[in-house]
């Protein structure tokens, strides 16, 4: 039975939606505790991860330069 490239998309989607539920949860678990923005990090980088295993562009445009006195 072949599956179309749609089912597959969401299906993937799910497990990588689990997982992630899961990856935070054992964050919140560590220990020694991490703070809240060490785990948002943590997240934004599996979030970005997942999202480019399903063929999603990043929502980010990358890092600004800095600004420079003259």
């Amino acid at each position: 039975m072949a599956t179309t490239p749609d089912i597959e998309h969401y299906l993937l989607r799910e497990l990588l939606d689990k997982e992630l539920e899961a990856f935070h949860e054992s964050l919140r678990k560590e220990n020694p505790g991490l703070s809240d923005g060490e785990i948002e990090r943590y997240m934004r980088a599996a979030r970005k991860f997942a999202s480019q295993l399903t063929g999603a562009k990043p929502r980010t445009r990358g890092r600004k330069a800095r600004k420079t006195r003259a």
